[in-house]
This record gives structure tokens, sequence and C-alpha cells, in this order.
């Protein structure tokens, strides 16, 4: 499996980080013979369809920067499982209320993976972060949703991620931010 070069925090994130999105997508996807297997400059790539998809909903879309793409895999009712994916933008909601369409997300550690590359290598690398980054980094994958916040850089090609899992850290003394 190709190693990724890159940076990586655990954070505490506060109750109050919220995403308010602009598109919400459903992904149906069966584990049968529509999820083939494939490698990629060293990496295992499964249901590559998936990717393929994942670049044109992310990066498609034409949103301001910095934007969020926010989802959860759970299980689904007419299929293996479900992928609701949200995009949009971060916001701040403090009180106990939830303004209607903002979806706050859960406070908590996170291990934070920063990265720049092409719309294909950060897919890559967000496979590779959920899995040898979080095992690399002795991390405890916790169950909620993931998200990475985008920004654009200066070379049109080239976008920098901060993939945000959850996750119990190893490292008790886990920075705060």
């Amino acid at each position: 499996m190709k190693d990724f070069s890159c940076q990586t925090d655990i954070i505490w994130l506060p109750d109050y980080i919220s995403v308010q999105p602009e598109t919400k997508d459903i992904w149906k996807i069966n584990f049968g013979l529509n999820f083939l297997i494939e490698t990629t400059e060293g990496n295992i790539i499964s249901y590559p369809q998936l990717y393929k998809n994942c670049v044109d909903l992310i990066f498609r879309q034409h949103l301001h920067s910095p934007f969020i793409v926010y989802g959860e895999l759970r299980p689904g009712y007419t299929s293996d499982s479900e992928i609701d994916i949200y995009t949009g933008y971060i916001s701040q909601t403090k009180g106990k209320e939830t303004p209607r369409g903002i979806i706050r997300i859960p406070a908590g550690y996170y291990a934070c993976f920063s990265f720049s590359g092409t719309p294909e290598q950060i897919i890559a690398f967000n496979a590779w972060a959920k899995g040898n980054g979080m095992h690399k980094n002795q991390l405890i994958l916790k169950k909620g949703a993931a998200f990475s916040v985008f920004s654009k850089t200066d070379s049109p090609a080239i976008y920098r991620t901060q993939y945000y899992i959850p996750c119990i850290p190893s490292d008790p003394t886990a920075r705060l931010s």
C-alpha cells in the first residue's frame, strides 16, 4: 500500500461548529458484483466508480473556497449501505437550538489529516487516511460522520484538504484546537 506524506493532528472540536449545506446527495452502495477492486499507484481502490463520482460531486460544483463536504455511511434500506453527503460551508451555531437546515458537527476528538493534491489524489488520500493513516497514528476510529474542508491553491488543479475523522486518541495530551 502506497504511503502518503501528510500532517496529522489530533484536535478537539467544540459543539458549535456546523455545516450550512448547499446540496445533499444520497448514494446507494451494493457490495455485489459492482463492488469491484482495482489498484492505482499502489493503492487498492474498491468500487472505482464511487471515486469518480466523488471527484465529480466535490470538485465540479464550483463552490467558493473554503468549502466542506460532510458525510456518513449508514445501513441501507433498499441497498447494502447508503452514504449521506452534504456539501456547503462551515458555520458556527451557538446555543442549544440548531437552526433548521444546519447540521451540527458533534463535539469530540478528530484526527485531522492535511494534504494537498489533485482531486483524484485527494480522494485516494482520504481512503488511505481512514485506514492506514489511522493505524499508522495508533488511532481508534469512532462512530460518526467524517468531513473534509477544501481550499483552492494558486494552482487551479491543486486543492488543500483537511480530512477530519472522529477518533479516540491514543495520546491523552492531544492538542485542543
